[in-house]
């Protein structure tokens, strides 16, 4: 089940939240273990599908993360 889209507004408030949260020394920090937790993860051809889609669910979260600290910061 889908989530309503938030209106507009609600929307770029959260984004402008996402960026000053991720924009702090300590939101940096998370980011980058974030990042090498998910995208800098090498799989093997015998990885299980199971956990394939795991780590790919991982990965989504932290691209709509960036993609929020980025809409927040006007990119």
């Amino acid at each position: 089940m889908h989530a309503a889209t938030p209106p507009r507004a609600d929307r770029d408030a959260v984004a402008r939240a996402y960026a000053r949260v991720f924009s702090s020394d300590d939101g940096q920090l998370v980011m980058a273990h974030l990042q090498g937790q998910t995208f800098l993860r090498t799989l093997t051809p015998d990885t299980p599908d199971s956990h394939i889609r795991f780590i790919e669910g991982q990965r989504a979260l932290v691209h709509t993360i960036l993609r929020f600290v980025a809409i927040g910061k006007g990119q």
